[in-house]
């Protein structure tokens, strides 16, 4: 499913429109978001198997030593990223939407 199996660095195989939906499988999944500044803003946490496929994504990548962390927006950068990125997750739309709607950041109830 456009990783490759076995111990070689992990890459991203898709172009074009399949990438972006693979983008948005990755941030479902490793996605998560929280505020700064009644900001929402959305991070994606990798783990370190994948670092070849975090430098493809890189987008203000930071490494630390257990996982890549790449911000992918705050605020109004965050309402095109899900645009671009047509995430499915729940608990990371449903805080964005409601940010979107009212002006604050609501949390998803645990």
């Amino acid at each position: 499913m456009g990783v490759k199996e076995g111990r070689e660095e992990r890459t991203i195989l898709f172009k074009g429109e399949l990438k972006r939906y693979f983008i948005a499988g990755l941030i479902d999944i490793w996605g998560y978001i929280s505020s700064e500044g009644g900001r929402p803003y959305i991070k994606l946490y990798i783990p370190p198997e994948f670092r070849k496929m975090a430098e493809e994504l890189d987008r203000g990548l930071a490494t630390y030593p257990n996982y890549f962390v790449i911000h992918l927006g705050q605020g109004q950068r965050l309402a095109e990223a899900i645009k671009k990125y047509p995430i499915s997750n729940p608990y990371l739309l449903y805080p964005i939407l409601w940010w979107k709607e009212t002006g604050e950041l609501k949390k998803w109830p645990l």
